[in-house]
C-alpha cells in the first residue's frame, strides 16, 4: 500500500479522488493549500504527490517549483498536475511536473497514473 498525496481546497475533488484511489488500495493524505502539501511532503513522504492548479497559499505550479526546489524531497518523486486548463508544455517542465491529468479525468485514467508513477516509484 502506498500513501498518495492529495492537495486540493475542492472538498468535491477530493472525495472522488479518495475513492478512486482508495479503491486501488492506496492510502489518501490530504493538505489543503501548496505550503501544507509541501510540509506533508516531507513529514509523510508519500509515493506520489497529486496538486490541484487552483490550490491557496501556493499553486499547483508553484508548490510543484517548491518541491523540486527542496533537497529534502527526492528528485524522481512523482508530481502529478491535475488542471483542466490548458498549460504550456515549457510551464509543466519548468515547474518539475511528472505529468499534467485533467481534473475531470476518467477513472482508468487515474488507476494508470497510479499504476505508472506509483510502481515505479516504489522500486528505487
Amino acid at each position: 500500500m502506498s500513501k498518495v498525496l492529495v492537495a486540493t481546497a475542492d472538498g468535491g475533488y477530493l472525495s472522488v479522488l479518495e475513492a478512486e484511489i482508495e479503491a486501488e488500495g492506496h492510502t489518501v493524505l490530504w493538505a489543503s493549500d501548496g505550503q501544507q502539501a509541501h510540509e506533508m511532503t516531507l513529514s509523510e513522504a508519500p509515493e506520489l504527490v497529486l496538486l490541484d492548479l487552483s490550490l491557496p497559499v501556493f499553486n499547483g505550479l508553484e508548490t510543484a517549483e517548491a518541491l523540486r526546489a527542496d533537497p529534502e524531497v527526492p528528485a524522481d518523486l512523482p508530481i502529478i498536475l491535475a488542471t483542466d486548463e490548458d498549460l504550456h508544455p515549457h510551464i509543466l517542465e519548468r515547474s518539475g511536473v511528472t505529468l499534467h491529468m485533467p481534473k475531470s479525468h476518467a477513472a482508468q485514467e487515474l488507476r494508470d497514473v497510479l499504476v505508472d508513477y506509483v510502481l515505479g516509484y516504489r522500486k528505487h
